[in-house]
């Protein structure tokens, strides 16, 4: 924020040229060219939703677990017949991720979407 404010001083009340400032501040024309153009940071906006694993679309037969063969209709049912609620307790009753942990971040997801689920 405070380069964007050096740098509008610079070239609109000092008159300092675009080029001269991207050599001074360090920051290429076409960024000098878009901190003039606006008042204020615009932010990041994104163009489209985050587009997330798409574990539903797979079928309870998907090993998810390779080490320990466990699939997602295996978690899936531990997670909606047992009330399970988190990551240790996914591995406690399937052993899923009890080996090398790779699978962690879809079983994550299966547990965070039950958990949304029964909320809902």
């Amino acid at each position: 924020m405070d380069l964007y404010r050096r740098v509008r001083l610079a070239c609109h009340a000092q008159g300092m040229s675009q080029r001269e400032a991207a050599r001074i501040f360090g920051v290429s024309r076409a960024t000098i060219s878009k901190i003039l153009q606006y008042a204020e940071p615009p932010g990041y906006r994104r163009s489209a939703p985050v587009r997330r694993p798409k574990l539903d679309g797979l079928p309870d037969a998907a090993e998810i677990c390779g080490c320990n063969g466990v699939c997602k209709g295996t978690i899936v049912a531990a997670i909606n017949e047992k009330g399970l609620t988190s990551l240790d307790e996914v591995r406690l009753h399937t052993k899923a991720s009890a080996s090398c942990g790779s699978c962690r971040p879809e079983i994550k997801r299966l547990v965070m979407e039950a958990v949304q689920e029964d909320a809902a």
